[in-house]
C-alpha cells in the first residue's frame, strides 16, 4: 500500500511565513530530517531529547500545521476521514516493525535555500536504512557501525548560546589533557 502522496506546496514561502512560530523542538526537528536520511521516531527522538517517540509525532503534526496553514494546503486523509499531517514534512515506510520518515525533498530544499537551518550533514549512522533483504553471494556488503559523535543539534545551541570557542583556550585544553603538549 502507498501511504506517500505528492503534495503542490511552495515550502520556500511556506517557510517564509512561518518559521517565526516554530518551536525550538520544531526547528531542531527541522534540522535532523533535513540531513536527508530516512529515521525513525523513536531513534530520533532521544537525539533530541524527548523520552517517547510520540513527543516527536506530536511536534511533526505540529510543524506539519504550521506549514499547511502558511501554504493553504489540506493534508492527505486516511479511510476513516482523519488527517495524515506528516506527510506534509516526509515521506515514510513501514520497514521492520519501525516506521521510517524521510523529509520531502521540496522542503529540504527550501530550507537549504532559506538557510533555516545550519549544517546539513548525516545524523547518526545506526538510523540510518540497512537493506536486510538483499541476500547476494560475492555481492559488495553495507556494514553499519555505531559510532557516537557530538550532537549537531546540541552543538548548534551551544555555539548559539556561548559562541565559538578561541583557539587559545582550544589549544590550552589541548595541552592540559596531553602531557607531551606542556611547556
Amino acid at each position: 500500500m502507498n501511504i506517500n502522496v505528492e503534495l503542490d506546496i511552495d515550502y520556500r514561502l511556506a517557510l517564509e511565513r512561518s518559521h517565526g512560530n516554530f518551536t525550538q523542538l520544531q526547528r531542531d526537528l527541522l534540522a535532523s530530517l533535513a540531513t536527508g536520511e530516512e529515521v525513525a521516531a523513536g531513534l530520533l527522538a532521544p537525539l533530541l531529547g524527548l523520552k517517547h517517540h510520540a513527543q516527536l509525532n506530536l511536534a511533526v503534526s505540529g510543524l506539519a500545521k504550521k506549514l499547511a496553514q502558511a501554504s493553504g494546503v489540506e493534508p492527505p486523509r486516511r479511510n476513516d476521514g482523519s488527517r495524515r499531517w506528516w506527510q506534509i514534512v516526509a515521506t515514510g515506510r513501514q520497514v521492520h516493525g519501525r516506521f521510517y520518515w524521510k523529509m520531502k525533498p521540496g522542503l529540504r530544499n527550501a530550507i537549504a535555500d532559506q538557510r533555516h537551518v545550519i549544517g546539513l550533514s548525516p545524523i547518526y549512522p545506526d538510523v540510518l536504512d540497512v537493506d536486510h533483504d538483499n541476500l547476494l553471494e560475492g555481492a559488495g556488503t553495507k556494514i553499519v557501525v555505531n559510532s557516537y559523535e557530538r550532537n549537531p543539534v546540541a552543538r548548534r545551541r551551544c555555539i548559539e548560546h556561548y559562541g565559538r570557542p578561541a583557539w587559545s583556550v582550544v589549544s590550552t585544553s589541548r595541552r592540559s589533557m596531553d602531557p607531551s603538549l606542556r611547556e
